[in-house]
């Protein structure tokens, strides 16, 4: 596996760098677009070189090129002008010049002192620049050269593979110990998204859906390339203090490889990468980022097998013996043989069916995880079927509009948009159930074995996160997602995952709307509707070191709550709820107690701290959740009683754009404007403005499933 492309932002600009030539801190313009596609196309389609005749004198040096990819050339406009007299370098046709070529390009940044960031994946590509960084640096330091300090960065969705994890988890231990036998300075880093931003908070705690196919990628972002940046940030402004008086740069070495698509090529040639060539970054802004090479851009993925296969062997010193790599890719693609393994995913990609490219263990962008469903053909891996059953219960229930809130969350001139959004508040109940059901059971397995447990869904920081997102958004009773571990966890109720037939997809359904009015309780009357608490401020008055209340830029008068750079749970005060667990239950099983009590508890308590600057936000949203709470609208609401109380678009009549423009109402923006119009039957079909008489549907005290 390589690096994201999304790690890697618009065109990199070039800093000449070949054995002995030195940076030119001022970088020439990228050439016009489409330049490099039409040299590179020239090149391959001149002819290979024919073998020598008998007596036939060999051509001249200028004459020689081969029919091979190109790993850069000086001047592209002068080699369409002049291609004879162009400097050209070609790629070694043999692994041998391959790997020279390669660790001789690491070993030059090495002597020029350059510390060196790894992005390293543990899959094959990336694996395989590692080796050839440690091998160069191992060299060095036998020859009794200074080698500067290696960094290497590793990215942990939280929701791996279990096999990819602990076989991760290895090769770290392998790579400290390689380093710490040859004197090297190794570092070894790993990020992990925000907790609101993990698989469990973001779809358990209603924050939105999972990815599936065709729709937004985020989660590859937030997972992945957002907290890789932010830790490839902090590491190389530590690098750079640290070899300041050097005065050379950290460079960044990727895995990224030319043959692995042509959407990879494609970018890849975007950007300029090299395997010789340092490259300067663009971020976001466009601004100049960090420094990278590309030690095996031009490498085959026969080319990786054949130097790991030869590690393996004891023929190239390495860090691993790379059994392992060798073994989840075979596994994968069921076969015994992982470079035949890579040639069958090649096949299915063509394919447009699933490949064996390991990912996250819960994944629903792709319709089918392949590589888990061969895994799971062996004895060995029957530990992850509950993941793969989970997985394809959210695959499988995508078009169930029955499983989705359809509550709009966005006020447009008086009216909210009644349409299928995230999960519904039973959908996310369900999915706690089945999460923790699943991480007992691999306890309970794990036990038997004298091992660790291979992974846990809902963490102790994930169960406080989810039951606050909860009492916040009003979609339960206080300490909900609470009562329900103490069900599974202590009382031993189990709830497997179901197999369900896969929803087809819904037609399209009429726009409906409800009218709540201009505000989610504004004025006097409501000022503790939101984040504030008439029984904490009266009880802060007669006591000492209780939280007070403080005033935001806008004039609004909130709880003055703990804040942090990002949602935060503290563990050691999140246990000691679970011990008073019994009381804090029984205190709160009354349907007259707002659902948010739980979110103020949490906030006096210290067992969250909010992300610095939202507490307008959450002064809002509990706004919001009381609102609904006293109109029967909060907790698990059938959708079909919401389109009863709702009116059409002609009904709710025009409305206008931000810029001030008239529009129809259906084309007012809100929340729920991502997702597709579905046909909802019967209930969607009812003329605008025939509503039916509502009684509002109050919360019920909770029902214990298991004996006391």
């Amino acid at each position: 596996m390589a690096a994201s492309d999304d790690e890697l932002i618009g065109y990199q600009v070039e800093l000449p760098f070949e054995f002995g030539t030195l940076f030119v801190p001022d970088a020439p313009e990228p050439p016009p677009p489409g330049l490099v596609d039409e040299v590179l196309a020239q090149l391959m389609e001149r002819p290979a070189p024919r073998p020598l005749q008998p007596g036939e004198a060999a051509p001249t040096p200028a004459a020689q090129v081969v029919q091979r990819p190109v790993t850069f050339v000086r001047d592209l406009a002068r080699l369409l002008d002049e291609p004879a007299e162009a400097e050209i370098h070609v790629l070694p046709d043999d692994i041998d010049g391959k790997i020279a070529r390669a660790e001789a390009a690491i070993t030059e940044l090495l002597r020029r002192g350059h510390p060196i960031c790894c992005a390293w994946s543990a899959g094959k590509d990336s694996s395989t620049v590692l080796n050839l960084l440690l091998s160069a640096a191992a060299k060095l330091k036998a020859a009794g050269e200074d080698v500067p300090p290696i960094v290497v960065t590793h990215a942990d969705t939280g929701i791996e593979n279990p096999e990819m994890s602990a076989y991760a988890r290895n090769e770290m231990v392998q790579v400290r110990e390689f380093a710490r036998r040859r004197g090297l300075e190794v570092e070894i880093h790993v990020s992990h998204p925000n907790l609101s931003d993990q698989w469990a908070t973001r779809v358990i705690g209603g924050r939105a859906l999972p990815p599936f196919p065709g729709t937004n990628r985020d989660c590859s972002t937030s997972w992945k390339v957002k907290p890789q940046a932010k830790l490839r940030k902090k590491v190389l402004t530590a690098l750079r203090k640290q070899c300041s008086s050097a005065g050379a740069e950290p460079v960044v070495l990727i895995g990224t490889r030319y043959e692995e698509s042509d959407e990879r090529a494609r970018r890849m040639r975007e950007r300029g990468e090299s395997d010789v060539e340092v490259r300067r970054g663009k971020d976001a802004a466009g601004n100049p980022s960090h420094l990278f090479l590309s030690p095996v851009a031009f490498w085959s993925a026969d080319d990786v097998w054949e130097y790991l296969g030869t590690a393996r062997a004891g023929g190239i010193e390495s860090y691993s013996d790379f059994e392992e790599t060798f073994r989840v890719y075979a596994d994968a693609m069921a076969t015994s043989c992982a470079v035949v393994a890579e040639d069958m995913a090649k096949l299915a990609k063509a394919s447009k069916a699933c490949g064996a490219r390991h990912g996250c263990s819960l994944c629903t962008a792709v319709g089918c995880d392949q590589s888990m469903e061969n895994m799971l053909t062996q004895e060995r891996y029957h530990y992850m079927r509950g993941l793969n059953q989970l997985r394809n219960f959210l695959s499988n229930t995508r078009w169930d509009m029955g499983r989705r809130s359809w509550l709009g969350r966005t006020i447009n001139e008086g009216y909210i948009r009644i349409a299928p959004d995230a999960y519904s508040p039973a959908m996310m109940e369900e999915l706690l159930r089945y999460s923790l059901t699943i991480d007992v059971e691999e306890r309970e397995a794990a036990s038997r074995l004298g091992i660790r447990p291979r992974f846990q869904l809902v963490t102790i920081e994930h169960l406080f996160a989810i039951d606050a997102m909860w009492s916040l958004q009003g979609f339960h009773r206080p300490f909900h997602a609470l009562a329900i571990y103490d069900e599974i966890c202590n009382r031993g109720a189990r709830h497997p995952v179901p197999e369900v037939p896969v929803c087809q997809r819904p037609k399209e359904f009429p726009e409906r709307f409800l009218f709540v009015g201009a505000d989610w309780e504004d004025g006097w009357a409501y000022q503790y509707t939101g984040l504030r608490s008439a029984v904490h401020e009266l009880t802060a008055m007669d006591s000492e070191g209780c939280m007070g209340n403080k005033l935001l830029p806008d004039g609004t008068q909130v709880m003055d709550i703990n804040t942090e750079k990002m949602l935060e749970v503290e563990a050691e005060t999140a246990y000691f709820v679970l011990d008073e667990l019994p009381r804090v239950l029984r205190q709160h099983d009354d349907p007259r107690v707002s659902p948010t009590e739980a979110y103020f508890y949490y906030l006096r308590l210290g067992v969250i701290s909010v992300k610095a600057g939202q507490e307008k936000e959450i002064d809002a949203m509990l706004r919001r959740t009381n609102w609904k709470f006293r109109q029967g609208l909060a907790g698990e609401i059938d959708h079909r009683v919401l389109l009863d109380r709702c009116v059409g678009a002609a009904e709710a009549g025009r409305t206008r754009s931000r810029n001030g423009a008239a529009r129809e109402r259906a084309q007012a923006g809100s929340r729920s404007e991502a997702f597709l119009r579905l046909d909802i039957g019967e209930a969607g079909a009812s003329p605008a403005g025939d509503q039916a008489p509502h009684s509002p549907v109050q919360m019920q005290p909770r029902q214990r499933t298991a004996p006391d």
